[in-house]
């Protein structure tokens, strides 16, 4: 069977990398790198299993970086809803995020500023659809 994704295959491959090399540059794990970006363009306030879902990172590696992120003062768990607990930044994980993870959204956004609006649209609407369309296709296997 012929891979006929092969070269984007090659490139989210090389995405990858680049993004783990860029925790690496900052002093974090990959699961510290996508709680911190998590909590900073969604917001504070997700249970640990949220991250394992918006992240795809396994449950065992998810809990390790918040326990040792919580042990290190970045993180609390607060009450939420009753008998689920939700993730939060203290000061100092504010600090943390500020100084890691939003200086890779500056990268990402100056990136992203230096297309055209219709090559902006064009990537988040091939990307969408990608995406949808996996999803799909996915839930039949």
């Amino acid at each position: 069977m012929e891979v006929k994704l092969k070269e984007l295959n090659m490139i989210m491959e090389g995405t990858d990398a680049l993004y783990h090399e860029a925790a690496r540059r900052l002093g974090l794990s990959d699961a510290q790198m996508c709680i911190l970006y998590i909590l900073f363009e969604r917001g504070e306030g997700y249970a640990q299993k949220d991250f394992c879902s918006l992240t795809g990172i396994g449950k065992t590696t998810i809990n390790t970086a918040v326990k040792n992120m919580e042990k290190d003062g970045y993180l609390i768990f607060k009450a939420i809803n009753g008998r689920s607990t939700g993730v939060y930044l203290t000061d100092k994980g504010r600090e943390l995020m500020n100084n890691t993870v939003a200086r890779l959204i500056e990268i990402e956004n100056q990136i992203f500023d230096s297309w055209t609006e219709e090559e902006r649209q064009l990537i988040i609407k091939l990307n969408r659809d990608f995406m949808n369309k996996l999803d799909f296709l996915v839930k039949k296997l």
